[in-house]
C-alpha cells in the first residue's frame, strides 16, 4: 500500500493504516488488520 502524495512514507500509526486498506476496498483484509491490532495492543497476539 504506497503512500499517495501528501501521506506519510512510514512510522505511520493504526488510523493510517486503515485508511489505506480501506480505499483498497477489502473489508475483510481490513477486519483481519484491525482485529489483530486490537489483540496486539492488549497484549493477547
Amino acid at each position: 500500500m504506497k503512500a499517495r502524495e501528501g501521506e506519510p512514507d512510514g512510522g505511520y500509526g493504526l488510523g493510517e493504516l486503515v485508511k489505506r486498506l480501506r480505499r483498497v476496498g477489502d473489508g475483510e483484509a481490513v477486519a483481519v488488520v484491525t482485529t489483530s491490532a486490537g489483540l496486539c495492543a492488549i497484549g493477547i497476539g
